[in-house]
């Protein structure tokens, strides 16, 4: 019984991780996707063929087809954990993915206070799973 609940967590964690890499790396190519249209200001958006343009480009496509995979994925944790710890979850760990792929690929550098919130982030998801040993 043991190794299964072992096996369930690990199973469900390793999803977790799959939806924010697919969020991290869409997040990337949706920047990499708007950094074409430049400064986009709201009401474009009301354009169709604005909308349609802007969809239909390669990346942010892309992002939206990964974005959505990732999401569909996550009905696999929520099936076993509760709504918070798997959306706050991905959501930390989705931005500890993204950022380290900016630093990659932009060469983006980052503050001591960008590193602290990194590490609460992570706290923070420790925490939230000390909540599922009472399950």
């Amino acid at each position: 019984m043991g190794s299964e609940c072992n096996m369930e967590r690990l199973e469900v964690v390793g999803v977790i991780i799959v939806a924010a890499l697919l969020g991290a790396v869409g997040n990337i190519l949706f920047k990499i996707g708007t950094k074409k249209w430049g400064l986009i200001p709201l009401q474009r958006f009301f354009d169709i063929s604005f909308s349609i343009k802007y969809l239909f480009t390669p990346s942010i496509f892309i992002a939206l087809v990964l974005f959505s995979i990732g999401r569909f994925l996550m009905g696999s944790p929520l099936s076993a954990w509760g709504t918070t710890q798997v959306f706050v979850s991905v959501t930390v760990l989705g931005l500890v993915f993204t950022m380290i792929l900016k630093a990659l690929i932009f060469h983006q550098k980052y503050d001591i206070w960008t590193y602290i919130g990194v590490v609460m982030g992570l706290m923070l998801i420790v925490l939230i799973a000390r909540g599922l040993e009472t399950y």
